[in-house]
């Protein structure tokens, strides 16, 4: 798939996602097979909101929900008390499956997907399992240090360049907390 083809589809992705927000609706269960794409006129559509909820603030929603490739570590974590954001982890997620043709954290359990997070994103702090869920039990995850990976090493598909975009790639850098590697450009 190309570049500007890829920038498109997420454009409409993150488009659509933005509406679902300002109406509070979460789809709750954003996958590929939920994601339909017009390879004629590049149109991308969002659809089977049989998951979808209109998220009220203080009202529990489930935490088992969203496909497992695809769901966000909140909803691991247990998370009730989430908001429109677990769509775009999800988005995300799709993205990456889009240039990849794989899932980026495919795994058979939640803690295997909870893994399989850590080893691209390092393992969270304490502090920060608790911003994604209040009330987890910290005693209850045991995870080893790890340090996030540099994206151009998670999947090197995602970095592909071309010689006239190779200058800008060397000066983009990304804004995740551990990372300092350049961002795909062009």
């Amino acid at each position: 798939m190309s570049r500007l083809k890829l920038k498109v589809f997420a454009y409409q992705l993150f488009r659509g996602l933005a509406y679902l927000r300002t109406i509070d609706i979460a789809h709750r269960d954003m996958k590929p097979q939920n994601v339909l794409v017009n390879d004629n006129n590049w149109n991308l559509l969002i659809c089977d909101f049989g998951s979808a909820k209109r998220l009220v603030a203080g009202e529990p929603n489930l935490a088992y929900i969203c496909s497992r490739c695809y769901r966000a570590p909140e909803l691991i974590f247990g998370s009730t008390n989430y908001d429109t954001q677990i769509d775009m982890w999800s988005a995300g997620c799709i993205l990456v499956e889009m240039v990849t043709l794989e899932p980026i954290f495919r795994s058979d359990s939640n803690i295997d997907q909870l893994v399989e997070i850590i080893k691209v994103l390092g393992t969270p702090s304490d502090q920060e399992i608790l911003e994604m869920n209040p009330d987890c039990e910290l005693d209850k995850y045991q995870f080893p240090k790890i340090n996030c990976r540099p994206w151009e090493k998670v999947h090197p598909l995602l970095f592909r360049s071309s010689k006239r975009n190779s200058s800008a790639n060397s000066s983009t850098t990304c804004s995740h907390r551990c990372s300092d590697t350049a961002l795909p450009a062009g």
